[in-house]
């Protein structure tokens, strides 16, 4: 057993003194517990041609896992054969001090931003981090990036973690930008370069104040629960053009939950889960499967409140990163 502090990503203003009192408690000291099914074990939920155990397997052919584990009839994988794999820009909103709203420092998103850095650097790409972005400024970095060549690049990843709102995200000054103009300008109308390209979106902030309660499941054997927090969110279901994936931490109008020492449930199952299934050869679409099953299983203990991560995408391939040369990195924590 260990303590987690714990914080949800929401303005002040948005009052129900029911949910305030419970939140409030979150803030100081949560207990929380970290069973050894929660985490991943991914020989629970891996096809195996031997069923043998994690312990028992013979080390892993990239080439040829990826082969077998992507080989889908009809399906096709987007290109990962470019000079570069592309860049994976990071917008971390934590200081909200000069904020307009009554909006709190988002302790713990550095673990978030370093893990992001280190999985994806791991993956091939060129990190670029931008640290407390107002609004326009956020617009601006996003802007900039789409106007870039793309030709020897594979993809684009954007890595939002800041407070939110239902369909968008605050800027360290209190002033929201939608999703979608975010998403905008990476679109093939505006940026020639990345079509055909997967540009993928990862958002961790709030996408409401509301929690998600529990639902009683009938078991298999004993369940163990853990607790961390943050929160975010976005409405549309389905992105309106090619090759987008924007996976949200939480479903529309709902908290997601960050742990101020250990990172957000959502950003922390996303690189254990990209570290340990991309070596397989799983896609991603599989991967972000895998982290909503993680994170389903998750609860504040206290409360008995859930979170719901949400991919929407409307990609026309699979996204296979390939697997890289170098060993598979830990996690700051």
């Amino acid at each position: 057993m260990s303590s987690f502090n714990t914080s949800v990503d929401f303005p002040k203003e948005f009052k129900d003194d029911g949910l305030l009192h419970k939140l409030s408690l979150l803030s100081t000291e949560t207990s929380s517990c970290a069973s050894p099914k929660e985490k991943s074990n991914v020989a629970t939920v891996l096809p195996s041609s031997n069923n043998q155990t994690s312990s028992q397997k013979e080390p892993i052919d990239p080439e040829h896992s990826q082969t077998t584990n992507t080989a889908v009839e009809g399906l096709e994988m987007y290109p990962m054969t470019r000079a570069k794999r592309g860049i994976c820009l990071i917008v971390n909103n934590n200081n909200f001090s000069n904020s307009i709203k009554p909006l709190k420092s988002r302790d713990g998103t550095i673990i978030d931003e370093k893990s992001l850095e280190i999985v994806f650097k791991w993956l091939g790409f060129e990190i670029e981090i931008k640290r407390d972005c107002t609004r326009d400024e956020m617009l601006s970095v996003v802007q900039e990036l789409s106007s870039r060549d793309h030709s020897q690049m594979d993809c684009v990843v954007c890595c939002i973690l800041s407070h939110g709102l239902e369909e968008s995200v605050y800027g360290v000054d209190g002033q929201t930008v939608e999703l979608g103009k975010l998403r905008e300008p990476f679109s093939g109308l505006q940026c020639q370069s990345l079509v055909e390209k997967p540009k993928l979106f990862f958002i961790q902030a709030c996408q409401g104040i509301r929690e998600q309660e529990a639902v009683a499941i009938e078991a298999d054997g004993p369940v163990s629960c853990c607790v961390h927090s943050d929160a975010f969110g976005c409405e549309d279901s389905i992105p309106s053009h090619a090759d987008f994936l924007m996976s949200k931490a939480t479903v529309l109008h709902h908290v997601s939950f960050r742990d101020k020492k250990r990172g957000s449930w959502f950003i922390q199952s996303l690189c254990r889960n990209l570290i340990e299934l991309v070596p397989r050869g799983w896609d991603l679409l599989f991967i972000l499967t895998k982290v909503n099953a993680d994170v389903s299983r998750q609860t504040n203990l206290r409360y008995k409140t859930k979170q719901m991560p949400q991919p929407e995408f409307s990609l026309r391939k699979r996204v296979v990163f390939p697997v890289p040369s170098g060993a598979p990195p830990s996690l700051p924590w």
